[in-house]
């Protein structure tokens, strides 16, 4: 487990931490981080991503969605915006919580797909 949160930690985040194979877990919440994530080009097994309280932006990258393992993802009070379609979340077939609060105009899109799917717990 990496858990480095209230660090104040600054800078971007850098998509080879979600690469590290024995990674279960990535804590980097309340810190000062920022921009955009990149893209994640080799996703591991990691199981939870907690980046929430950062100040991270726009484009928040497809290829989260391809950390097929995440059980929890909170990417919540950041600033980020934009449209999460259904068919991105459905990659995520071991997602148990998902909190995207605080967004600026997000809107999770169900329309045009054929996703049957729930969460426990499901934070917008």
């Amino acid at each position: 487990e990496l858990r480095l949160s209230y660090n104040s930690i600054s800078g971007g985040i850098p998509s080879w931490l979600f690469t590290l194979p024995s990674l279960p877990c990535l804590d980097l919440s309340y810190n000062k981080l920022f921009g955009p994530i990149d893209r994640i080009q080799k996703p591991s097994s990691i199981q939870e991503v907690d980046l929430s309280c950062n100040n991270i932006g726009d484009p928040l990258p497809d290829s989260i969605f391809d950390l097929v393992n995440l059980t929890s993802l909170d990417l919540s009070s950041n600033n980020l915006s934009g449209v999460v379609k259904s068919n991105m979340l459905s990659k995520l077939t071991s997602l148990e919580f998902l909190d995207v609060s605080s967004y600026s105009l997000l809107s999770l899109s169900t329309s045009g797909n054929d996703v049957n799917y729930s969460f426990p717990s499901l934070q917008l």
